[in-house]
């Protein structure tokens, strides 16, 4: 639970740097900008799918709804939760579990489907994400530590607003 309490501390570190960031993406492309808000507002926070997420993720944490998938090697929702899965890393990747080692399958499948990578394959909805957009990007040091922000559009078309340590990718 300690964790998960120092986790969600981070989270809200993170969304005060992603807010400044969105500062610089309003005057670093306007044109862009709307849309971006607009597909972040619809699948971060703020959004009903990501409200309707925290009692799906959790009640299919939970029960075990997870299935291995042969062809992907990973473990999948069912898929009528589809919106609520993650396509390239599954509900519990492998490289989180080893960066959890005292966490069940329970709460890192939470965490990771529900706060983390809250509503991911909402980036495979049509108009969502699109090819030749701009990125923003930043890196620094804040509080003696490599930190990074960027926001806009990946190489491989999908939408990206994230900050944290490192270099972002």
């Amino acid at each position: 639970m300690i964790a998960l309490a120092c986790y969600l501390a981070a989270l809200g570190l993170e969304w005060l740097i992603l807010a400044l960031c969105g500062l610089f993406v309003w005057r670093w492309a306007p044109k862009y900008a709307a849309l971006f808000a607009s597909i972040q507002c619809a699948a971060g926070f703020a959004s009903p799918l990501w409200l309707a997420g925290l009692p799906i993720c959790a009640f299919l944490a939970l029960v075990g709804a997870s299935t291995f998938d042969q062809k992907s090697g990973l473990y999948h929702w069912p898929r009528w939760a589809w919106v609520w899965d993650n396509e390239q890393d599954g509900v519990d990747p492998h490289w989180y579990e080893i960066a959890h080692p005292g966490w069940s399958k329970v709460p890192r499948e939470f965490v990771w489907t529900a706060l983390r990578n809250s509503v991911s394959n909402f980036r495979f909805v049509r108009g969502v994400s699109g090819a030749g957009r701009p990125m923003w990007y930043w890196t620094g040091a804040v509080f003696g530590a490599q930190r990074y922000a960027k926001a806009g559009w990946e190489s491989s078309t999908w939408p990206s607003l994230s900050a944290g340590s490192g270099k972002g990718y």
